[in-house]
């Protein structure tokens, strides 16, 4: 009887353990480490829904076990540059690379439930130098944090990241520039 007692607790362990762990995971920040692709970017400005990065923005966020992280945001229809040369851009497209990217890195902690990046260097020089805070759920393999002051516009912006899959790199297409 005691042995049938001891398995019964040690699955109970097995199949709970797992999901505590999780949860303090998310807690702790452990549940966020990794790298991310950008899904929505939703802003608000006055009421009115706008999208920053347009219908389809694409991006990367990593987060290191080391506590520092890098993140992209960009649309997906930036103008290439007639000249070929970034540094020789014409003022519209200089304009229209600055109004859809942003980059930044730094370090980062997590708070409870809030994602505060130590901004080092951004694209947008304004947060270098600041801490941000990113109020976020974390559901399966969908991270959700809140902007109360985004870059872009007035406003605050709602920002879903989707869990990178192992592999993706190996399958995606890359031009070589020589």
């Amino acid at each position: 009887m005691n042995r049938i007692i001891a398995t019964c607790a040690a699955v109970v362990v097995l199949l709970v353990g797992p999901a505590e762990t999780r949860a303090a995971g998310a807690q702790n920040g452990s549940g966020l480490v990794g790298t991310w692709r950008l899904t929505s970017n939703m802003g608000e400005n006055a009421g009115r829904a706008t999208e920053p990065f347009g219908q389809h923005p694409t991006g990367m966020l990593i987060l290191g076990s080391d506590g520092y992280f890098e993140m992209m945001n960009l649309r997906a229809d930036l103008p290439t540059f007639a000249s070929g040369f970034r540094g020789s851009g014409s003022s519209a497209e200089n304009a229209s690379v600055v109004r859809g990217s942003i980059g930044l890195f730094g370090t980062y902690t997590v708070n409870g439930h809030t994602l505060v990046l130590h901004v080092e260097k951004s694209t947008f020089p304004n947060w270098d130098r600041t801490e941000q805070l990113r109020p976020f759920t974390l559901s399966g393999s969908q991270l959700t944090y809140t902007i109360s002051a985004a870059s872009a516009a007035p406003g605050s912006s709602r920002v879903i990241w989707t869990r990178a899959k192992s592999g993706n790199h190996a399958r995606q297409r890359h031009r070589i520039l020589r």
